[in-house]
């Protein structure tokens, strides 16, 4: 069997473990997504975001199997090179991470400029 295929059989055996504790609206394109910005330069530094589970198969896909539904994930980075931070238990723990470790100052859930 190939990689592909057992990464895509492992997401499903994943979601169909967690499928019950996903709330019907959870998909929502920016529901739980916070930007977090630098003081100094007022420029988004990372995502926090709660793991859907399309958030699921998109981490499951890179090889990364420690998420579970309803944890919490922090990315950084540009598109050709982003680190995943977690998971975390709650919302809280990734943003002291955040704040922490990457020196961010504050999160918001739509950043005015997108």
């Amino acid at each position: 069997m190939s990689n592909k295929r057992k990464i895509q059989r492992n997401i499903k055996q994943k979601i169909h473990a967690k499928k019950n504790t996903v709330s019907p609206d959870i998909d929502q394109l920016f529901e739980n997504v916070f930007f977090g910005f630098q003081q100094k330069t007022n420029t988004v530094t990372c995502m926090v975001r709660q793991v859907t589970e399309s958030v699921l198969y998109e981490l499951l896909e890179t090889g990364n199997s420690s998420f579970n539904l309803n944890d919490w994930v922090l990315t950084e980075g540009s598109c050709d090179e982003i680190t995943v931070h977690g998971p975390f238990t709650t919302m809280e723990e990734a943003f002291n991470f955040g704040n922490q470790n990457l020196g961010v100052e504050r999160f918001q859930s739509t950043p005015n400029h997108f």
